[in-house]
């Protein structure tokens, strides 16, 4: 149980978070029955305040998105130009419109920018210490991870965008502060895009929706944060949402008394409310004194490290995002693999320890349809055991089921559906045998990458000693987590395979392959 802040007029004025509180209703929010608080490792949260009435839903009107942040520079000339001058080749999103409105706002503290009071509230420079704030030493600690590298091509991304409008000929004083601005003591990495990383991580880390074109700041809502934990069972608006087993979360371990006790939603006209759970058996009622908390997804420690700079403490990571190897499916076909990468993105699958092994093949089914049983591929292959069947029946089912800007694939599509027909039995079951192959070597490449953690090893203790104590934990936590899941996955598809080679057909379609 955490200590509130006091509700009175010196603390409103003092605390940047609830002067913000009243700024929001003073604008049109409806809010009432919780403060906030300053909790260490946490930053600033949102406390339930006593036993009155619940109240938080925050305007259309205060919400930062590109609209809004359009709407305002209608009516500030300096930053119209701004937005224009960054628009310059490259169009304009959510994302970028509002870390140029925090930049804006950092050099025109005292201009009446609508969201000023919010904005001042915003955690101070390398207060979020995701690995982009990491140095190169720390950052060489993800080698092996899904997230090795990532930090590197954000970094690399941002001094590309601030190069590219430094560079250009008659840029506005604005333009110029940035490319003079560096952070002192920072990483000499990021140099003069210290302040832009900054409120890049502000964005990404608060939104709700944190896309390119999509990202949506909600004001005192953000202040809420995250938590993997479940009640047994959870009520809101009247409907029961039973909690589904993860294997990933412990109800023993020490973050296990953090349960997930509110959600988000949006209504019609854009406004967007807070709403408390209710538990059949009270664990997920937030008591006076308590924190409230909502889950921000299921995201696995990588994922909350790289995004938001922080880990759970759990026995294995809720998900693990892969790459599929489309350039080895194509055997080697690279003018293929780019147009799959220049229209889907970089294909990958999430691992999660609460779906069976069984779901995971399925996803990697896709995969399978499109790149290794395509009609070229596959028609003197598949003949072998299912004569006369056209396998580019299905190909149209697996690009509908496709991510349009990423194939990261999470649903069902319709090859399922067509699977599962009687006549197609054979043919599925030799393809979900591929799968699991398929699956296991990728997920088995990024368990050999991970490697072992030695606390004994003398050259890693050494470079330990260079990093924060902070930056280590949570590199040792994901480095963990993601090996605690692979772990578990691995053993489940083993077991599968084991299980599917006993199969009549396809012990038959092994033989012939092998013949």
């Amino acid at each position: 149980m955490s200590t509130f802040a006091s509700d009175d007029t010196a603390s409103k004025q003092s605390d940047p978070s609830l002067r913000c509180i009243e700024w929001a209703k003073s604008h049109g929010a409806q809010l009432s029955g919780f403060t906030t608080a300053q909790i260490l490792g946490r930053g600033t949260c949102l406390i339930r305040a006593d036993s009155s009435p619940f109240k938080c839903q925050v305007p259309h009107s205060l919400v930062l998105n590109l609209a809004n942040i359009q709407s305002y520079a209608s009516t500030d000339p300096a930053f119209s130009h701004v937005l224009q001058e960054w628009s310059h080749r490259v169009p304009l999103t959510a994302r970028r419109a509002a870390i140029l409105l925090m930049a804006y706002h950092a050099r025109n503290p005292k201009l009446n920018i609508p969201w000023s009071v919010y904005l001042s509230s915003l955690p101070s420079y390398g207060s979020v210490l995701t690995p982009v704030f990491w140095t190169e030493t720390e950052r060489a600690l993800l080698s092996g991870t899904t997230i090795e590298g990532v930090a590197e091509d954000r970094i690399s991304f941002l001094k590309a965008w601030v190069g590219y409008h430094v560079s250009r000929d008659g840029v506005s004083e604005f333009t110029k502060s940035l490319s003079m601005n560096e952070e002192e003591g920072n990483d000499s990495q990021l140099g003069n895009i210290a302040e832009i990383a900054h409120y890049d991580v502000m964005v990404d880390s608060r939104a709700l929706r944190s896309g390119e074109r999509d990202s949506c700041i909600v004001p005192v809502i953000d202040y809420v944060n995250h938590s993997s934990h479940r009640p047994q069972s959870m009520i809101r608006k009247g409907g029961l949402q039973e909690a589904i087993r993860d294997e990933s979360i412990d109800d023993d371990t020490e973050t296990s008394h953090l349960v997930q006790n509110s959600a988000w939603d949006m209504n019609e006209s854009g406004d967007f409310h807070l709403d408390l759970l209710s538990s059949s058996d009270e664990q997920g009622t937030p008591k006076p004194g308590e924190e409230i908390l909502f889950s921000y997804g299921k995201r696995g420690a990588a994922e909350l490290c790289a995004k938001y700079g922080f880990v759970e403490q759990l026995p294995m990571s809720r998900s693990v995002t892969l790459e599929v190897p489309v350039l080895s499916l194509l055997q080697g076909d690279e003018e293929t693999a780019g147009r799959i990468y220049e229209r889907y993105g970089e294909p990958s699958i999430k691992i999660e320890p609460s779906r069976s092994a069984a779901e995971h093949v399925d996803l990697i089914n896709h995969y399978l349809w499109l790149f290794v049983l395509s009609p070229e591929a596959g028609k003197e292959e598949q003949s072998q055991f299912t004569p006369g069947h056209q396998l580019n029946l299905v190909e149209g089912c697996v690009i509908h089921g496709a991510s349009r800007t990423k194939w990261e694939l999470n649903k069902p599509s319709d090859v399922f559906t067509f699977l599962n027909e009687p006549k197609r039995s054979p043919l599925r079951s030799v393809l979900r045998l591929r799968a699991v192959t398929l699956l296991l070597s990728i997920v088995q490449n990024q368990y050999a990458q991970l490697g072992e953690w030695d606390d004994e090893d003398e050259e890693l203790q050494s470079v330990l000693e260079e990093c924060r104590p902070e930056v280590v934990y949570m590199a040792k936590e994901v480095r963990r987590q993601e090996t605690g899941t692979i772990q578990y996955i691995m053993k489940q598809l083993v077991e599968l395979q084991i299980e599917l080679r006993k199969d009549g057909v396809v012990e038959q379609y092994l033989a012939a392959s092998s013949a």
